[in-house]
């Protein structure tokens, strides 16, 4: 919904919104997953998923 087409109480509700989802992604520790490289990023998850590197160069 645009902006100007949102009532007061909507706009109000839409930055409470916005305020809880940027505190859990601090909380979680979203904000650092851009500052990794792709590579990075891939490892950080598969160690989060208990991967194993070896099981990863097997699917290539």
């Amino acid at each position: 919904m645009r902006g100007d087409c949102r009532s007061a109480a909507q706009t109000e509700y839409y930055h409470v919104l916005c305020a809880l989802v940027a505190d859990y992604e601090q909380r979680a520790g979203a904000d650092r997953w851009h500052k990794l490289s792709p590579i990075e990023a891939l490892r950080e998850l598969m160690e989060l998923q208990e991967v194993p590197s070896a099981q990863s160069s097997d699917a290539g």
